[in-house]
């Protein structure tokens, strides 16, 4: 099973409606954007785990993962604190983090603060999660980036079956340049050909 799939399924029932209060959404919107948010979190992580250095998500994991986040999701989500959440978005979207949330927004139904609470709650979860797989694997530096890059894969092929997957995957680089940052500038924009628009119109439009 990919390890968005692990996330999602860990993310749902109690911990779900727990995020949902946490943002103030609905259980449904909420889904759709984790939906979204979760392969553009593992996206810039896999691409993060090939800088290596202080940036690397090796290093990141080790100063800010922690673990027994996934043994108590519900009771980390009830909580209004999250962490090294600020930290982390910081190192992996950098001055991007803005137009991250806008799409989130246009993907999800989200308003742009609750897709930012969103990602607040998601960043510290995922580090937590790669922080077990780290820990119960024994996986070195290039273990992880080899985990992450197979994870890669496993999006494009899930997005052939889940269309909003599908419009996230295609939102993540959608110049097929391997650089996501300045797809979603463009798309959060309007500018990219198709634009964001263009996508949701393709799933939503005629319903």
């Amino acid at each position: 099973m990919s390890l968005i799939n692990q996330l999602t399924q860990q993310l749902s029932g109690p911990a779900l409606e727990a995020l949902s209060g946490q943002i103030g959404a609905d259980q449904e919107s909420t889904s759709n954007a984790i939906t979204a948010a979760l392969p553009l979190l593992m996206g810039q992580m896999a691409k993060q785990s090939q800088g290596g250095g202080t940036n690397g998500i090796m290093s990141m994991i080790d100063a800010d993962g922690d673990g027994n986040i996934m043994d108590d999701l519900v009771g980390f989500l009830g909580t209004t604190e999250n962490g090294p959440a600020a930290g982390i978005l910081s190192n992996l979207f950098g001055g991007n983090q803005g137009n991250m949330e806008n799409g989130i927004s246009k993907m999800s139904g989200l308003n742009s603060q609750q897709s930012g609470q969103l990602l607040a709650n998601l960043a510290p979860i995922v580090m937590g999660f790669l922080s077990k797989q780290k820990q119960q694997n024994g996986l070195d530096e290039n273990g992880l980036a080899d985990m992450l890059n197979q994870e890669k894969n496993n999006i494009n092929q899930a997005a052939q079956e889940n269309p909003l997957m599908d419009m996230a995957n295609k939102f993540l680089d959608a110049d097929g340049d391997g650089s996501i940052l300045d797809d979603i500038a463009n798309m959060a924009s309007g500018k990219s050909k198709g634009g964001l628009g263009g996508l949701i119109g393709g799933l939503f439009g005629g319903k």
